[in-house]
């Protein structure tokens, strides 16, 4: 049976523990509110490059590209996963691996071969625990991403889709929150 001595020292380190864990919390609600705050702000810009882009192709009735031409019947399609590096996101990580293999299996049962980029450690861990193929992985930058750390993954994703007559599409697979809660979650 344990000492008096040593049941204190149990409960202080289980107390230390527990303001640990509510500063990390904290923090995290800290981080989470200025993302939300950063995908506010850039929201009116995201819809009005839509409407622009979406002006300019169908005014021009002759605009052929390939990222605009819908392809007949493709054989493959782009999943890219957006997890994060470390755990520290709650549920975050599983519901979007979670969702991202349902997604996988809708386009297999469309008879469509997802191929799989990952952005984020834990979906890299995820994917190479199972011994899955991924043709483009990176890590090290979902906490502050910017535009020069996503360079590669455009690239790579956008050079895949050119070269490959057969890919129908590129899915991006995350989470996207509005006011933080559960009930309000999109998946995109």
């Amino acid at each position: 049976m344990a000492s008096i001595r040593e049941l204190r020292s149990r409960i202080r380190s289980v107390q230390s523990t527990k303001k640990i864990t509510k500063a990390q919390e904290l923090i995290a609600t800290s981080r989470i509110t200025k993302a939300q705050a950063r995908v506010e702000a850039s929201r009116p810009y995201a819809d009005e490059i839509t409407k622009v882009l979406s002006a300019l192709a169908s005014a021009s009735g002759s605009l052929d590209h390939p990222l605009l031409t819908e392809r007949t019947e493709p054989k493959r399609a782009a999943v890219l996963i957006v997890t994060s590096d470390s755990g520290q996101c709650g549920g975050y990580n599983s519901n979007v691996l979670r969702e991202a293999e349902s997604l996988q299996q809708l386009l297999r049962s469309e008879g469509k071969e997802p191929v799989i980029y990952v952005l984020g450690r834990k979906g890299l861990g995820y994917f190479t625990f199972r011994d899955r193929d991924v043709k483009g992985a990176w890590t090290g930058f979902s906490q502050q991403p910017s535009w020069e750390d996503t360079h590669d993954v455009r690239h790579q994703i956008i050079d895949g889709y050119m070269s490959s007559g057969d890919m129908a599409r590129v899915d991006e697979n995350g989470l996207w929150f509005i006011e933080g809660r559960d009930d309000d979650m999109i998946v995109s």
